[in-house]
């Protein structure tokens, strides 16, 4: 009924009439069988997959352009993922559209339907303390690898990591603190996201879907450099299902570099040490951090989204659970559902850690209304991702 949405695409959404007709064509059919898939949008979390398409020109294969999937399997699902009516493209009602079908052929449902779950909004949740990702990576890390001379980077699964971050790091190394250094990333070396740390404060990023030939970052001069990578999903068929995540090649300066695994589970999350925000002083370029906000239920609670408006790309937890990946620079997913089961009456603990903390966020809010928005893929930072977006663009409007 839908399809996969990823990151830096827009939320892919049918027809409710194409779909009806679709489905009634089936059901008349004798002896004919089908399911629908998804029947039911859910949530994919950290768990999210990822796909390939392929970028050619005319009859010339460029590139495998990778496409990490949102947090959200909405799917444009006849039941979507807060359990209500799906929404489809030009504002019909998904559900709607296949129950007809089927009942023009089966007759009308013997039950009626349940009343929706209601969705609420518990107002602004103040982010009043902060974290900063460096000084608590100690806490963080659940391993710590020496790099060998000479030798590539180890990957995500030579550490025995099967999601979240690697940093790289390397403390004084050789002529950095006096030259310099420029940087490249390639498609085929960066799996999938990196942020470039020295001492501590961003000087560029890095996404393999930005980047099908190569991307130039220069680092200044500093006294340390870190290399965070995080794996955005893996690939779920093809020659690419077994590929390994983390940066593929060797250190860019000489030095004793380490690995260290940083999974962002909770255990390692409670353990942070927060300090209030009115003792945030840190340098002005955005850095990784993590914030902390109470906001109280009273009574029953019940299902809310978190808009992650102002956020930059992160992840985010409620009272200890993981409520998956945000991107709000790329969307199209930009909030975030929260159900009833995972909040309590009471005081409710959002964490919410993002690579790129700038200081200003002082609160996110909470909200009744799921807010899709398309990506303008003509402001794609690379050529080749403006041709592919455009591909699809074609595409999807034969549907």
């Amino acid at each position: 009924v839908g399809w996969f949405d990823f990151w830096g695409f827009w939320h892919h959404t049918k027809v409710a009439e194409n779909i009806h007709q679709d489905v009634l064509a089936m059901a008349n059919t004798e002896g004919a069988s089908f399911s629908l898939y998804m029947a039911h949008g859910g949530t994919s979390g950290i768990w999210a997959g990822a796909n390939i398409q392929k970028l050619s020109l005319g009859e010339f294969k460029v590139a495998d352009l990778y496409e990490p999937d949102i947090t959200s399997y909405d799917y444009s699902a006849p039941v979507n993922e807060e359990g209500h009516h799906g929404v489809g493209r030009y504002g019909g009602d998904l559900f709607v559209a296949i129950q007809s079908a089927l009942s023009a052929v089966y007759g009308a449902p013997s039950f009626p339907e349940p009343e929706p779950i209601p969705l609420v909004s518990y107002g602004a949740i103040e982010l009043n303390e902060v974290a900063m990702f460096m000084e608590n990576l100690d806490v963080l890390s659940t391993c710590k690898a020496k790099v060998a001379v000479g030798k590539n980077f180890p990957s995500f699964e030579e550490l025995g990591m099967d999601n979240g971050l690697v940093v790289y790091q390397a403390i004084r190394p050789q002529g950095f603190d006096r030259l310099g250094l420029p940087m490249y990333f390639t498609y085929s070396s960066l799996r999938d996201f990196v942020q470039v740390l020295v001492d501590g404060s961003q000087v560029g990023t890095a996404y393999r879907a930005d980047i099908p030939l190569c991307n130039l970052l220069k680092a200044p001069p500093g006294k340390q450099m870190d290399l965070i990578v995080e794996n955005l999903g893996r690939v779920n068929y093809g020659k690419l299902m077994a590929e390994h995540k983390g940066l593929h090649r060797k250190p860019p300066l000489l030095g004793p570099w380490t690995a260290r695994c940083v999974p962002l589970a909770t255990a390692q999350v409670e353990k942070l040490s927060w300090k209030p925000v009115s003792a945030d002083v840190r340098p002005a370029p955005p850095a990784p951090a993590f914030r902390r906000g109470v906001f109280r239920i009273d009574g029953e609670p019940q299902d809310t989204l978190i808009d992650t408006r102002y956020l930059s790309k992160g992840y985010m937890w409620v009272n200890g659970r993981s409520m998956g990946r945000y991107w709000e620079t790329k969307g199209p997913q930009h909030t975030l559902y929260m159900p009833a089961p995972y909040l309590r009456s009471g005081d409710n603990e959002v964490i919410v850690f993002d690579f790129q903390d700038r200081g200003g966020v002082k609160s996110i809010e909470t909200t009744t209304k799921v807010r899709w928005e398309p990506w303008n893929y003509f402001g794609a930072k690379s050529p080749f991702t403006a041709i592919w977006s455009t591909q699809l663009n074609l595409q999807e409007r034969k549907k």
